[in-house]
């Protein structure tokens, strides 16, 4: 299994300082530290999230995010690029920015531009990206690397590309890999409204 996640809780907030507040109240369960040390500790097991912007104005979609305390974004479009105004890279990340959220572009667990041409249909896409992940385990590895540095710091991480829902989209593909790594991580599935 997962060891717990044991780090000191004085009130701040990540990722300015690794410590909690608005971003891991929910996962703090106020455990003292033995006698004489300042303090409380976290025991969540690891969670990640994830989100599509599709429909979504730029506005909901980081609304969204907030109401969910995440704190760091992993954007794993192959093409960090969108005909949506304000999900291209460089605006993304600067909205990200203006908010307190880290934007990370994770280019390595995008679904490869090979895998989407000539399918027939949008769940062969998807059976493909499976197939090329179950191939390619090191892309698991790097994406387990990636986000468990800020798991670790008790970050809130999600992950992001285009579909509105996760099952049409190859985040969930790839958070799910990462989930059955290892007993007790979950995934949550980020909408407004149910949608």
């Amino acid at each position: 299994g997962v060891a717990p996640l044991r780090l000191v809780c004085s009130g701040g907030r990540w990722p300015r300082d690794a410590k909690c507040g608005a971003v891991r109240r929910q996962r703090c369960t106020r455990q003292p530290f033995p006698r004489g040390v300042r303090g409380h500790y976290f025991t969540d097991m690891a969670s990640l999230f994830t989100i599509g912007y599709e429909k979504r104005s730029l506005n909901e979609y980081i609304e969204i995010r907030l109401a969910a305390d995440i704190s760091v974004l992993v954007d794993v479009r192959q093409t960090p690029w969108s005909y949506k105004p304000g999900f291209s890279k460089r605006p993304l990340a600067e909205a990200c920015e203006q908010h307190g959220i880290v934007y990370v572009h994770a280019q390595f667990a995008g679904n490869p531009k090979e895998l989407r041409t000539n399918a027939s249909s949008h769940a062969q896409v998807l059976d493909r990206y499976r197939e090329y992940l179950d191939a390619q385990p090191n892309i698991v590895d790097q994406f387990e690397a990636l986000v468990g540095e800020y798991l670790a710091e008790g970050a809130n991480v999600c992950l992001t590309c285009f579909e509105r829902h996760h099952d049409d989209c190859h985040r969930a593909i790839v958070a799910e890999a990462w989930a059955d790594r290892s007993q007790g991580r979950s995934v949550r599935h980020l909408s407004s409204g149910g949608c």
